[in-house]
Protein backbone atom coordinates (compact mmCIF):
# COMPACT_ATOMS: atom_id res chain seq x y z
CA UNK A 1 0.00 0.00 0.00
CA UNK A 2 1.43 3.34 -1.07
CA UNK A 3 0.53 6.10 1.38
CA UNK A 4 1.24 9.80 1.69
CA UNK A 5 3.71 10.50 4.50
CA UNK A 6 1.72 13.21 6.24
CA UNK A 7 1.22 13.87 9.04
CA UNK A 8 4.34 12.27 10.46
CA UNK A 9 2.44 10.89 13.47
CA UNK A 10 0.29 8.83 11.10
CA UNK A 11 3.18 6.57 10.07
CA UNK A 12 3.62 4.67 13.37
CA UNK A 13 -0.15 4.49 13.82
CA UNK A 14 -0.66 2.96 10.40
CA UNK A 15 2.24 0.55 10.98
CA UNK A 16 0.68 -0.53 14.29
CA UNK A 17 -2.69 -1.10 12.61
CA UNK A 18 -1.01 -3.14 9.88
CA UNK A 19 0.79 -5.27 12.49
CA UNK A 20 -2.47 -5.81 14.38
CA UNK A 21 -4.11 -6.98 11.14
CA UNK A 22 -1.24 -9.35 10.36
CA UNK A 23 0.10 -7.24 7.48
CA UNK A 24 3.88 -7.06 7.14
CA UNK A 25 4.98 -3.43 7.66
CA UNK A 26 7.27 -3.69 4.65
CA UNK A 27 4.14 -3.72 2.48
CA UNK A 28 3.41 -0.12 3.52
CA UNK A 29 5.28 2.47 1.45
CA UNK A 30 5.23 6.04 2.75
CA UNK A 31 5.89 8.62 0.04
CA UNK A 32 7.02 12.15 0.93
CA UNK A 33 5.45 15.23 -0.65
CA UNK A 34 6.52 15.75 -4.25
CA UNK A 35 7.07 19.07 -5.99
CA UNK A 36 6.65 20.46 -8.60
CA UNK A 37 3.28 19.06 -9.65
CA UNK A 38 4.72 17.44 -12.79
CA UNK A 39 6.95 15.23 -10.60
CA UNK A 40 3.87 14.12 -8.66
CA UNK A 41 2.08 13.27 -11.91
CA UNK A 42 5.08 11.25 -13.11
CA UNK A 43 5.23 9.36 -9.81
CA UNK A 44 1.56 8.37 -9.76
CA UNK A 45 1.94 6.50 -13.05
CA UNK A 46 3.78 3.85 -11.00
CA UNK A 47 0.56 2.93 -9.18
CA UNK A 48 -1.48 -0.09 -10.26
CA UNK A 49 -4.73 1.07 -8.68
CA UNK A 50 -6.02 4.05 -6.68
CA UNK A 51 -8.46 3.39 -3.85
CA UNK A 52 -10.99 6.17 -3.27
CA UNK A 53 -12.13 6.16 0.34
CA UNK A 54 -15.31 7.09 2.14
CA UNK A 55 -16.05 9.68 3.62
CA UNK A 56 -13.20 11.87 2.39
CA UNK A 57 -12.97 11.17 -1.32
CA UNK A 58 -9.97 11.68 -3.59
CA UNK A 59 -11.04 14.90 -5.32
CA UNK A 60 -7.92 16.26 -7.04
CA UNK A 61 -5.87 13.14 -6.32
CA UNK A 62 -8.52 11.01 -7.99
CA UNK A 63 -8.51 13.30 -11.00
CA UNK A 64 -4.69 13.17 -11.15
CA UNK A 65 -4.79 9.39 -11.09
CA UNK A 66 -7.36 9.16 -13.87
CA UNK A 67 -5.41 11.61 -16.06
CA UNK A 68 -2.29 9.49 -15.43
CA UNK A 69 -4.16 6.39 -16.63
CA UNK A 70 -4.41 4.75 -13.19
CA UNK A 71 -7.73 2.95 -12.51
CA UNK A 72 -9.74 4.41 -9.65
CA UNK A 73 -11.81 2.11 -7.43
CA UNK A 74 -14.52 3.75 -5.38
CA UNK A 75 -17.65 2.71 -3.54
CA UNK A 76 -21.06 4.33 -3.15
CA UNK A 77 -22.17 5.30 0.30
CA UNK A 78 -23.85 7.83 2.54
CA UNK A 79 -21.90 10.84 3.74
Amino acid sequence: IWLYKHPRAAVPRLQAQARAAGVDQSRLVFAPPCSPKIEHLKRVTLADLCLDTLVYNGHTTGSDMLWAGVPLLTTPGQT
